[in-house]
């Protein structure tokens, strides 16, 4: 074991996440006294969906930027739900739309000093080109982008999520090895 913990402490707690402070040592015996840990309760799923060399994305509404952000569906794993099964529910919730063959095809954390995040990359394919309502509350708008549109709006920083950048990343390495 690289780490032991010595104490926990509460800082606080809710049904998303909790916020420790751990006082931790090292297996060469250095301490840390504060190191601060967050705890999120539950899983993430991200989903990229492709249809006619186009990928869905959703315009969400982001208090910590205050603005609009153009973002892959993504959300919360229920409890007892598996990876795929959110992704659908994710998807028709934020899209109106619903897909077939969806597969994970990568796990990550996005920043594993700080907290223990484990976010699900799945990929699907379009069930049909008719859509239900969204939910509007969370999103403005869903569109449909083509790749060039894609890395013109990274470059140009309008595209800046990070789930959003990594789902992307991974699922245009996945198509581009043919896996």
């Amino acid at each position: 074991m690289i780490f032991t913990r010595k104490k926990r402490q509460v800082v606080y707690e809710s049904d998303w996440m909790d916020l420790y402070l751990d006082h931790i040592v090292s297996e060469d015996g250095h301490e840390i006294e504060e190191y601060h840990v967050v705890h999120h309760k539950s899983k993430s799923v991200c989903v990229v969906i492709e249809n006619k060399e186009k990928v869905l994305f959703v315009k969400a509404k982001r208090y910590l930027i205050n603005n609009f952000s153009w973002e892959l569906p993504a959300g919360k794993i229920e409890e007892g739900e598996n990876s795929l099964a959110a992704a659908q529910r994710e998807l028709k919730e934020e899209t109106g739309y619903t897909a077939t063959h969806l597969k994970k095809i990568y796990t990550y954390m996005p920043s594993n000093s700080m907290h223990d995040q484990e976010i699900d990359i799945c990929t699907g394919k379009l069930e049909s080109d008719a859509c239900d309502v969204f939910d509007e509350t969370e999103i403005k708008q869903t569109q449909w982008f083509s790749w060039q549109e894609i890395v013109e709006m990274i470059h140009s920083n309008a595209i800046s999520d990070g789930v959003t950048l990594l789902g992307l990343l991974m699922y245009n390495n996945l198509q581009t090895n043919g896996q």
